[in-house]
């Protein structure tokens, strides 16, 4: 009998070292400093944002295996795969991997702040590209929903319950979805909004899928 670490190995082998391999994938990937932020806040904030990891992960594997068929969805899935882990090649990253190239790390929109991650958010360039973009993303969420769910949403519902009224909330939920994450708040308010807490699952997961859509065709 195969053994490992002392222990005697009773499953499939070949099963055991698949599970062993993506077991250490995993834990390394959480360890990255990156990620680690995210299970951090997951673990010291209250439950309204507790981040909703589930309809993230399944907005990955929607492009993955053999529905990733093109250089096209390939690009595309590489673009969500960055979002997630933060490493998009911002100035501030482009900077640290060649300053001889890029001389500073000064934002090229506004040439005011450092361009990180979430400055894209942020900078006062890109607020009419957000608001268009946003909207388009909450017109495209609304279809679905009408054709896929038979649901038929008030687009101004639909936008305080996803992106929030108050600038504090809206600038941060926008900095989570660019990571592709929602929150169990905004969960919860679609759920008054659709009377279903799994409609609104699904609401939330058409609505990452077009916002990363959105940002990677527009921003």
């Amino acid at each position: 009998m195969p053994r490992w670490k002392g222990q005697t190995i009773e499953s499939p082998l070949r099963s055991f070292v698949n599970i062993i391999t993506a077991i250490t994938y995993e834990t390394e990937w959480a360890s990255l400093s990156r990620v680690a932020e995210i299970i951090t806040h997951n673990q010291d904030t209250n439950s309204d944002t507790e981040l909703n990891w589930k309809i993230m992960w399944d907005s990955l594997k929607e492009m993955q295996g053999k529905k990733c068929i093109s250089l096209k969805k390939s690009k595309a899935l590489m673009f969500r795969i960055k979002c997630v882990n933060k490493i998009l090649p911002t100035k501030d990253i482009c900077y640290l991997r060649n300053p001889k190239l890029y001389k500073s790390r000064k934002c090229i929109a506004c040439f005011r702040e450092d361009e990180t991650f979430h400055h894209l958010a942020e900078c006062e360039i890109y607020q009419k590209i957000w608001k268009n973009l946003e909207e388009e993303a909450i017109q495209l969420t609304g279809l679905e929903a009408r054709t896929k769910l038979d649901l038929s949403l008030d687009e101004n519902s639909l936008k305080e319950a996803i992106y929030s009224i108050k600038s504090e909330e809206k600038s941060y939920n926008r900095k989570m979805h660019l990571r592709g994450f929602t929150n169990i708040k905004q969960l919860t308010s679609l759920s008054r909004v659709t009377q279903s807490k799994n409609k609104a699952s699904k609401v939330l997961a058409s609505f990452t899928k077009y916002f990363w859509k959105c940002f990677y065709e527009r921003l």
